[in-house]
């Protein structure tokens, strides 16, 4: 359930963003674009700054939690603070709305790498899964979200972007509980 909500989330949030920038800049190669560049630099930042800590339950549990009290702001402001900045000249819309993708994009680029490193300290063998789970969810998910967003909305899918995080926090209680029961 860890890497399914995280490679879920992930992928939601991206394609509303994708989506909701198509609208904001006219082009939609633009929006992909900057959307793209942006969380895969800033998720990469996420991932460096994390492999410099230990993989603990409640450092993991903090990240996904401030990762959902993000998601659920944006749930409610991302259209008026992209409307806000629409009349800005073009460098501060590229900056501003830069910062906006990038903000919470940093802190999901940590779970990930956390996740893998704690899989590894539990049960190696299973790091290949835990990939193969997130590579494929993260494929699904992609797809589902154009479609899911047409009828539900921008506000809907980053909601359930942060429900699929919040699965991901509530797994890591499970995990604890299943390695607890079995070390007693």
């Amino acid at each position: 359930f860890y890497f399914s909500g995280l490679g879920i989330g992930y992928m939601f949030f991206e394609i509303v963003l994708i989506q909701k920038f198509i609208l904001f800049f006219g082009n939609p190669v633009y929006a992909a674009a900057m959307v793209i560049c942006v969380m895969l630099l800033a998720s990469g930042a996420g991932s460096f700054f994390s492999s410099r800590r230990f993989p603990s339950r409640s450092l993991m549990q903090r990240i996904l939690l401030f990762i959902f009290l993000i998601l659920l702001l944006y749930t409610f402001f991302l259209s008026s603070m992209v409307q806000q900045i629409a009349p800005l000249p073009e460098l501060f819309k590229l900056l501003i709305s830069g910062s906006i993708i990038a903000c919470p994009a940093l802190l999901m680029g940590m779970p990930f790498p956390l996740g893998l490193r704690a899989q590894a300290l539990i049960e190696e063998k299973d790091v290949p899964w835990a990939w193969g789970i997130n590579g494929c969810m993260s494929v699904i998910s992609a797809a589902l979200a154009t479609l899911l967003t047409v009828d539900a909305g921008f506000s809907v899918m980053i909601l359930l972007a942060a429900i699929f995080y919040a699965m991901s926090m509530v797994s890591m209680r499970l995990i604890k509980a299943k390695i607890n029961k079995t070390s007693s």
